[in-house]
């Protein structure tokens, strides 16, 4: 599995030297996924070469792979186990809890810092999805018009709707 992992790893840097980083990594992600392994196998397999990613190059793939396995972003990043994963997990609850909190600063500071302004987590006691934008929408419907505000940083740093 090692020297398949080493092999696959050098065929991709080859092919894809020159192409933009967030190209990289999709080209990367579908190479990976054709082989046909469950999402763990994968995040294994893929550890050193994620280890190399930057945080936005890390979010790529990770919202690629929640696309395709139906996840959390939150699921994925944890499978990696590694420093740029811990970060990504981090800034995410924290652009969560102030969201929650209805502190655009702190939101717009983890934004800055390469939060992933579309991060998804599951909700504990309910296991519905939550996303940033989906939480500040949630409040807005429970009646509490301070939200929009929160609501309008969030589309406008580039979250999904």
């Amino acid at each position: 599995m090692k020297k398949m992992t080493i092999l696959f790893t050098i065929l991709c840097a080859g092919q894809l030297y020159g192409m933009e980083p967030e190209e990289q990594v999709r080209k990367t992600a579908e190479k990976w996924l054709a082989v046909g392994k469950s999402l763990g196998d994968t995040a294994q397999a893929m550890k050193n070469t994620v280890k190399g990613y930057d945080l936005k190059q890390f979010t790529e793939l990770v919202h690629i792979f929640a696309d395709k396995f139906n996840r959390t972003t939150e699921n994925v990043a944890l499978l990696f186990n590694t420093p740029n994963a811990n970060e990504y997990i981090r800034l995410g609850k924290e652009m969560i809890e102030y969201t929650d909190f209805n502190f655009s600063e702190g939101v717009i500071e983890a934004i800055q810092k390469g939060g992933d302004i579309n991060y998804s987590t599951t909700e504990l006691t309910s296991g519905v999805k939550v996303t940033p934008l989906g939480l500040a929408r949630m409040r807005i419907k429970e009646g509490d018009a301070a939200y929009k505000e929160m609501e309008k940083i969030l589309i406008e740093a580039g979250a999904r709707q």
